[in-house]
């Protein structure tokens, strides 16, 4: 049936009664969102990498751009491929440690993708022409103030995007609703009730925000894959509060760095931050600890030299504080604290002092390391298979290789790659720790590497299925980099049937201060609610995500040919209603899932998934449609009606709406009459949204002096409506509990 707005009047039918069997087939197939369920992909994909491929196209089609987030090791870039032959031109941008990697996918499958390092855009080149651009590694791209972001948002032509990860999700929501801007506008979900993502994110409405982005995503688990395929399931170890020395010498430390005043950094919160690094760096290992003292050390005596001078001293030579390890880089981000100044030369001096105390104090200290030889325990008995350790810290990588004699052992971070005799290439060291998942052959016996010693550089997109054990030596600061650390060895191609995995934890006396297992666990939760697939926390290598999980194990039954629509049941199960909903743009149809109970829409998915269950077991009953139940699916079609009609509210939609109203009432004194046809069009696209790109293009061009009815001409052709209207909402199926 179909619903549509005509005036004071609003008609609602329920269509066809038939077995509620056949309405939840309607049901599931609303679950799977736009597809091209009759395109036929190539051949060398799987069966769940051909349901991915038929979705996300579906959803490219529609929405220009989409997310695919199936959990690490499913082969996101088998399905990225394959939906790149729709397209004439398509080029892909990953972070460089993997370019090696999908050149080998590209030229196995012969597939026509130009491939490009991520970090141009980050050293402000543009992004590379295309018709699809497929992005790797996606969450990178989270940050919307940043130089790589910008350069992504304006990609020239607005080319349909792509966007790869199985953690769209690193800190907040805000992370996941950056990346929808780069092709979304801030209102595009106002059909499935999201009339913006902005401030759904800032008052913490995740589970809207879930619902509706499922539309544009697709995030799915292990659980998809057939009883043919495979990937490991993790084994957990004992949690192990192991420190890096001795118990009373570490207390002493903390009591030296207690006395740190940190006074070239004038923010006190930044202050704190530095601490908290610091702790963090001795949970790592002492080596990790003094790498970071002996720095600060050299940056307090250029600060001085330069107080004396009465320079100050540039955010590059800052960040000499913070070192140059990912982690660092990934999540605390210290190095924009402002710089105090003026800077008090003997202030300095003192902390210089302090300092060197502590570096003292670890050359004359006597004792072992219980942590680092824990681990040399662990690695002996799994002698000889192969294990990843991941750290942290290049300092602790190169401390623990020393311990173990270099004996088959390699180091790899983003500083480079070592093994017993020296420097080599990245790929090399990954080609002697993993020659099958690699690609390479089978080192010699002098060459054999057993243990990969690994900063997170490691843990993004790299297949290193050899291996069948992770060792968190270090916590990260997030359960993204958990789930992607255990991700190299569980994923497609392992002959394994489990991966071991082993957790190092500060002990009380730092975690105390770190809460590193707090942190993670409060994260995971967060990032769950938002519909990630699986997530880590301290203790779990695994844990799936109900937001989307349940959907994808409802919709992975759905019938290809469903019943004529529109149809209906009535059950003897919970007063409740599950509508199956078409929410329609000319021809563009967007699929919708919806639960009712009690008159309100249900958004809990714990909720919506015990209601779904129960009223698809519940017996049929000969019994029409309550009238009440009726008024409130049509109360709700009208509502979120209502939201598609509103204009773009964010912030800055507003402002280039002033900014367009400004040069029009110059044009107008000009009596140019061409500009202002253009720019009443610019002003219609804007209230009816544009993604980030547009918004920022369409400013910088209204900005600029000499701009004119051409160049406002070329961004309507780039930015056109998404959806251009009107909209349509058509009722496929409703299964009516009756609470009877």
């Amino acid at each position: 049936m179909q619903v549509v707005r005509e005036p004071l009047r609003w008609s609602l039918s329920a269509g066809e009664r038939t077995e509620p069997g056949r309405v939840a087939d309607v049901l599931r197939l609303a679950f799977r969102g736009p597809g091209k369920d009759d395109w036929l992909p190539p051949s060398w994909l799987l069966p769940h990498q051909v349901d991915a491929a038929r979705r996300i196209a579906g959803r490219l089609e529609v929405f220009h751009g989409a997310l695919l987030a199936d959990a690490v090791g499913l082969g996101k870039t088998y399905v990225a491929l394959a939906v790149a032959t729709r397209y004439q031109r398509s080029a892909v941008l990953a972070p460089p440690s993997l370019l090696t990697q999908w050149r080998r996918v590209v030229d196995a499958l012969r597939v026509p993708v130009a491939i490009h390092s991520d970090h141009w855009l980050s050293r402000g080149r543009g992004a590379p022409a295309a018709d699809l651009l497929i992005v790797d590694e996606a969450h990178r791209f989270r940050k919307s103030d940043t130089r790589r972001y910008h350069a992504l948002a304006m990609r020239p032509g607005n080319p349909t995007l792509l966007l790869l990860t199985a953690t769209p999700v690193v800190n907040a929501a805000s992370d996941l609703v950056s990346l929808l801007e780069l092709f979304l506008a801030d209102n595009a979900l106002a059909p499935l009730g999201l009339p913006s993502l902005r401030a759904a994110a800032a008052r913490g409405d995740y589970w809207r925000i879930a619902h509706a982005a499922s539309a544009v995503a697709v995030g799915r688990s292990p659980r998809v894959l057939a009883p043919s395929v495979s990937i490991p399931t993790a084994s957990d170890s004992p949690v192990l509060p192991l420190p890096a020395l001795e118990l009373p010498l570490m207390a002493r430390v903390l009591q030296l760095m207690g006395e740190l005043r940190f006074p070239a950094v004038a923010d006190r919160t930044a202050a704190a931050l530095l601490a908290l690094h610091l702790r963090h760096r001795l949970s790592s290992s002492v080596a990790a600890c003094l790498e970071t003292l002996r720095r600060h050390v050299v940056y307090l005596d250029r600060a001085a030299s330069a107080a004396v001078n009465g320079e100050r001293l540039s955010r590059r030579a800052a960040r000499m504080l913070f070192g140059m390890d990912d982690e660092l880089q990934l999540t605390l981000d210290l190095s924009t604290g402002p710089v105090a100044s003026p800077i008090d030369a003997k202030e300095l001096m003192e902390e210089k002092a302090r300092l060197e105390g502590i570096i003292r104090f670890f050359a004359t200290a006597a004792g072992g390391d219980p942590k680092a030889s824990r681990l040399g325990q662990i690695l002996a008995a799994r002698e000889p298979r192969k294990t990843i350790v991941f750290t942290t810290a290049v300092a602790t990588a190169h401390d623990l290789a020393r311990r173990l004699g270099w004996r088959r052992v390699a180091v790899v971070s983003g500083r480079g790659a070592w093994i017993a005799s020296g420097a080599l290439p990245l790929e090399d060291a990954l080609r002697l720790f993993a020659p099958a998942a690699r690609g390479g052959t089978p080192p010699g016996a002098a060459e054999q590497v057993n243990v990969l010693l690994a900063t997170d550089l490691a843990s993004e997109g790299l297949d290193l299925q050899d291996a069948d054990a992770v060792v968190h030596y270090d916590l990260p600061w997030n359960p993204l980099r958990l789930e992607q650390r255990v991700g190299r060895v569980a994923r497609l191609g392992s002959t394994h049937h489990r991966v071991e995995v082993w957790w190092f934890v500060p002990p009380r006396e730092l975690e105390s201060d770190l809460a590193l297992s707090r942190r993670i666990s409060h994260k995971a939760r967060e990032q769950l609610k938002l519909g990630v697939t699986v997530s880590s926390r301290v203790g779990r290598a695994r844990i799936l995500g109900t937001a989307l999980a349940w959907r994808e194990e409802f919709a992975a039954r759905a019938a290809r040919e469903p019943p004529p629509a529109p149809v209906h049941a009535v059950v003897a199960g919970p007063r409740a209603a599950l509508l199956a909903l078409e929410w329609c743009a000319k021809s563009w149809t967007i699929p919708e899932v919806v639960v009712i109970e009690n008159g309100l829409e249900v958004l809990d998915e714990d909720r919506r998934n015990h209601l779904i269950r129960e009223l698809i077991a519940a017996k049929p009953i000969d019994a029409n449609p309550a009238r009440k139940d009726l008024d409130c699916i049509c109360a709700l079609a009208r509502r979120r009606l209502g939201l598609i009609d509103r204009l773009a509210a964010d912030e800055q939609s507003r402002r280039l709406s002033r900014l367009v109203l400004g040069r029009a009432a110059v044009a107008a004194r000009r009596r140019d009459a061409e500009l202002l046809s253009r720019l009443d069009q610019i002003l219609d696209r804007i209230g009816a949204g544009t993604n980030e790109g547009g918004k920022r293009r369409l400013a910088g061009a209204l900005r600029e002096h000499g701009c004119g009815s051409a160049e406002l001409a070329r961004w309507l052709e780039d930015y056109p409506r998404l959806f251009p209207g009107p909209w349509v909402v058509r009722l496929e199926a409703v299964l009516f509990g009756s609470a009877s």
